[in-house]
């Protein structure tokens, strides 16, 4: 039986204000494919579908679009789980009439493992079974406690999730013995590598040592780049199909297919093509405009990343249009490396860019002004992570 594992679709993402829509299309019909040429029996996302909690109507109807077009291919199942960017109520709505299209989603997990469990037939016989683990929030798999501090909220958290992994592998064990297990996730593991199109947030550092030891793959999400866990070939990221920030640039993007009569082995990979190009461009002005009049050349569309190295320049963004016009060139991030003279006169620190401020840049920023001692920013800071880790958890859609 063929599987293929992929997560981090990021449905409705859009790239410092750049709609993707046209981008999605393209790798669905393109993944819609692959299904059919690999004769893909079993379908596992393994989180963040979506790039939010609350998706838009044409990202939430590219994600039904494809669920009904998946039973032209020949698959016959589909388990979805949830990631932390996923509404866990949003996927759980239409799961009783998702499952007359043997779709399964799981997105809140449950105390008692229930629907959570899923075997995987071959020629009458269960073949493997599926343990479905969505991203687990903290009120899902414990109680939080008054005057708890910041290290032992990580360490309850950390214990509450292991502690989960080995219940529901202990009862498939009981109700399949014998059967390997195929574990989904959506968290991060130690020693993985991160991509800068991505926040870890608060999604609790697994070493994947303390997992049970029966899990003959273990399927995960959360992280955008293609990886194995822990030196365990059959431990996985897929890693986001798309490139999620400019960063991603040159990371290879893929799918995995494994086979249920060799999962311990290295799955195989296919390569994603890439549906919409990208190019940093990095020098002096002169070097720059010799990039673009290369790379105005192409027949495709090319979204931009543009650094100058050379002398400031004030009106950088026009200067770049202009040099982009009547091509498919599209310049989405442009900056100067120098800082403008006129600002560093008028200000001793200089203006930072508003893409680039987050709620923890302002809350460090303000810990500066303020002189805190380091021991206690330290303690602060991971505080703050904590809060806005909580408040990011809160489900819109679950009332």
């Amino acid at each position: 039986m063929k599987i293929l594992h992929t997560s981090d679709w990021h449905l409705g993402a859009v790239l410092r204000q750049e709609k993707r829509y046209d981008e999605f299309d393209k790798f669905l019909a393109w993944f819609l494919e692959i299904l059919k040429e690999e004769k893909i029996d079993v379908l596992l996302i393994a989180g963040d579908v979506f790039d939010t909690s609350a998706p838009s109507n044409r990202a939430a109807e590219q994600y039904y679009s494809f669920l009904a077009q998946v039973r032209d291919t020949g698959v016959k199942k589909v388990i979805v789980t949830a990631g932390n960017h996923d509404s866990a109520s949003f996927l759980d709505a239409p799961k009783s009439v998702l499952k007359f299209l043997k779709v399964h989603t799981i997105g809140k997990a449950n105390p008692d493992f229930h629907d959570q469990i899923i075997p995987l037939e071959e020629n009458d016989s269960v073949c493997a079974v599926v343990c479905a683990v969505p991203f687990l929030r903290d009120r899902d798999i414990r109680q939080t406690m008054p005057g708890e501090n910041v290290e032992t909220l990580e360490k309850k958290r950390r214990e509450a999730v292991i502690a989960y992994y080995k219940g529901i592998c202990a009862r498939a064990a009981e109700l399949h013995p014998g059967v390997p297990q195929i574990v989904t996730g959506h968290f991060f593991a130690t020693g993985g590598k991160v991509s800068d199109s991505l926040f870890t947030g608060n999604l609790s550092n697994i070493s994947v040592s303390e997992l049970p030891d029966g899990i003959s793959y273990l399927a995960l999400g959360h992280l955008h780049t293609p990886q194995n866990v822990g030196g365990k070939e059959n431990y996985r990221y897929s890693g986001s199909p798309l490139k999620m920030s400019f960063g991603d640039n040159d990371a290879k993007k893929e799918i995995l297919i494994l086979d249920t009569g060799a999962l311990e082995k290295t799955p195989q990979s296919i390569s994603v093509p890439e549906f919409q190009k990208m190019a940093h461009i990095e020098g002096d002005m002169e070097q720059i405009k010799a990039k673009i009049l290369e790379l105005g050349t192409s027949a495709e569309s090319i979204w931009l990343s543009v650094l100058n190295t050379g002398p400031f320049v004030g009106n950088l963004q026009a200067e770049l249009n202009d040099l982009c016009k009547n091509t498919l060139l599209k310049v989405l991030i442009c900056q100067n490396q120098a800082k403008n003279p006129v600002s560093a006169v008028r200000r001793s620190s200089a203006i930072r860019e508003l893409s680039k401020v987050t709620p923890e840049t302002v809350f460090c920023d303000y810990l500066k002004e303020k002189e805190v001692a380091e021991d206690t920013q330290v303690q602060l800071i991971a505080a703050f992570r904590q809060i806005v880790a909580e408040l990011a958890e809160e489900d819109a859609n679950a009332q």
